[in-house]
């Protein structure tokens, strides 16, 4: 009888540490003037019920997995993999996948970068840089040389005394 009583008490105390470790609980998704049932982001629909009432139950979504919006799918999508040219951004977590960039020295300047990254390029001898190289950008060198950037100044400033002195 003892030993009854102690493990119902731990039925309890799982179910009610699971219970409220899990946010599905089922919530009405309305678009236009329908409602239906749906499980809320980071969960999906586990088991759909049929009876008086269209009702369902909601799990949470599996390591691995996630659903950003609520909905009415019997599965989450699997998270996202960084190549071998990318990093972790943000990890997946089962609201949000995985975000992924180019690792520092490398870019690609596509919207989801699906082909590969690139490496960063360097500016030419005498060239500044503008802009370093990121994750989304090549660098970008400036179009002058450094050395002749001031020779159209030195004309102004130069040109007034040549003509001075010639009259």
């Amino acid at each position: 009888m003892v030993i009854t009583a102690q493990l119902l008490l731990l039925l309890t105390l799982q179910v009610t540490v699971v219970s409220s470790v899990t946010p599905c609980k089922p919530q009405k998704c309305c678009t236009d003037d329908l409602c239906h049932p749906c499980c809320p982001a980071g969960c999906y629909v586990s088991k759909t019920y049929m009876g008086n009432q269209h009702t369902i139950a909601c799990a949470p979504c599996d390591p691995g997995t996630f659903m950003k919006i609520p909905n009415t799918m019997q599965s989450c999508f699997s998270c996202s993999k960084c190549r071998n040219d990318q990093e972790v951004v943000s990890k997946c977590s089962s609201t949000a996948d995985q975000q992924c960039q180019c690792k520092t020295g490398y870019y690609c300047d596509t919207e989801n970068c699906v082909e590969r990254c690139f490496r960063c390029s360097s500016c030419p001898k005498g060239k500044p840089v503008v802009r370093e190289c990121n994750a989304t950008a090549n660098t970008v060198c400036s179009e002058t040389d450094p050395k002749n950037r001031n020779w159209p100044m030195m004309i102004v400033c130069i040109l007034p005394l040549l003509v001075s002195s010639v009259f």
